[in-house]
């Protein structure tokens, strides 16, 4: 069973796949007249400006802060590392373009869950496949990436993060995994009985101290090491295009930027439905700013430190190679500072995914399997702390390759009403109609 996961991972995240994701995103950025680059000053400012949530919804900022919770995992430490092992330095150049393409991504899979939400204000990829693609085909699609969504869910979004915080808790206080889990399990309970609101408030308010405690460290490591910068850069630019070496710098940092930042998988998608706004295209711009904010700034001093502190090339697990890093650079407190964000870092994972599959399961059973999906999110991460968990990267890793496929068809076929809401948006906004 295992080997056959891992083959069918390696054929859904094969070059087809890398190609599809940079070729969608690209197509999607000329088609907006690079809007997504242009517009991007004034996103960060929409986007890092609290609100208020209005009834049962969320506040643009709130949704933001969610989707971050999702993407900004371990994969922003641990998956940026694995990038740079597996596919040497010139990997995180790659990542920074996916990054770029996935903003235009990011904006379109959110404004069409913004416009296609339902009145609830609940929705997502499935619903805008439901609904905006529609037919047979669109239902497919629809119950398809739902599908599929749950099984991410619980794979990246609730064992693993469960399993790599009671790592953490186990070798920096010696807490057993059995009661690591139970204070995780009580913990999300605890959040997850207040439903939508409650992940929102709780996510806006933790995502920005674990970004601003890892942006901190980062850059006091980057301080430290500043006379490896220029050569650390030079070795990220030629890794990323020296013959024999690129195929693989580009299918790792490919693949890992989009394990990060999620542009193109749509799971964004349903946080932006739930946010209140006025228009479809400003919450999709509020949206790809999560783009930039993951994978352009905090994967981006990731790879940089470890690119600076000379640990690339030496033997150790990727998450014990960026510990390292930091470590190298800042002594005791830069492990402190890894092992505070990783577990920070998946504390929102595991919440913000739950939001999501919570999404899906409702879509599915049609609002009947809401309430006892709870419950199970908790056993599940009791026993993903307690748990060996060998496969479950991979089959989390394919989970994420599944989604994008539905995903992207959407995108093909709806990319002219994204078009047409970005352009009817930038005419409110400049006063023209």
């Amino acid at each position: 069973m295992g080997q056959w996961i891992e083959t069918l991972d390696r054929l859904v995240w094969g070059p087809g796949l890398l190609a599809a994701l940079l070729l969608t995103g690209g197509m999607l950025t000329v088609r907006l007249r690079f809007l997504p680059w242009r517009r991007l000053p004034w996103a960060l400012g929409q986007a890092l400006r609290p609100g208020n949530a209005n009834g049962t919804g969320l506040s643009p900022f709130q949704a933001l802060m969610t989707s971050l919770a999702a993407t900004v995992g371990t994969g922003t430490i641990v998956g940026v590392a694995s990038a740079m092992v597996l596919g040497g330095p010139g990997a995180l150049a790659w990542m920074w373009l996916s990054a770029a393409a996935g903003m235009a991504t990011k904006f379109a899979e959110c404004t069409l869950a913004s416009r296609w939400r339902t009145a609830q204000g609940e929705g997502g990829p499935m619903n805008v496949l439901q609904m905006g693609v529609g037919g047979r085909l669109g239902r497919v699609l629809a119950v398809l990436w739902a599908a599929f969504a749950l099984c991410a869910a619980f794979g990246i979004g609730c064992l693993t993060q469960a399993n790599a915080l009671a790592e953490i808790a186990r070798r920096r206080w010696g807490l057993p995994p059995l009661w690591a889990g139970l204070a995780l399990a009580a913990l999300s309970l605890a959040v997850l009985a207040g439903g939508a609101k409650r992940v929102g408030a709780v996510c806006g308010a933790l995502v920005p101290v674990m970004g601003l405690v890892y942006l901190a460290a980062a850059w006091a490591a980057l301080l430290r090491g500043r006379a490896q910068l220029p050569g650390a850069f030079a070795e990220i630019l030629a890794g990323a295009v020296r013959p024999g070496a690129w195929q693989r710098a580009a299918r790792w940092g490919i693949a890992c930027g989009v394990f990060s930042h999620e542009a193109g998988l749509g799971s964004a998608g349903i946080a932006a439905a739930a946010a209140r706004t006025d228009h479809p295209a400003r919450q999709g711009y509020v949206a790809m700013t999560g783009v930039f904010l993951d994978a352009m700034v905090l994967c981006t001093l990731t790879g940089l430190v470890l690119a600076v502190s000379g640990v690339l090339g030496r033997a150790g697990t990727p998450e014990g190679l960026a510990a390292r890093a930091f470590g190298q650079l800042l002594g005791p407190a830069g492990t402190l500072a890894v092992d505070l964000s990783l577990g920070l870092f998946a504390l929102s994972t595991l919440l913000g995914w739950e939001f999501y599959g919570e999404t899906a399961m409702c879509f599915l059973t049609e609002g009947r399997g809401c309430r006892g999906y709870r419950l199970a999110w908790c056993a599940a991460a009791l026993s993903g702390a307690c748990l060996p968990l060998r496969r479950a990267w991979t089959a989390a890793e394919l989970c994420n390759g599944l989604l994008a496929l539905p995903n992207l068809a959407a995108l093909w076929l709806l990319h002219g009403q994204v078009e047409q809401l970005c352009r009817e948006f930038e005419e409110k906004r400049n006063g023209t109609r």
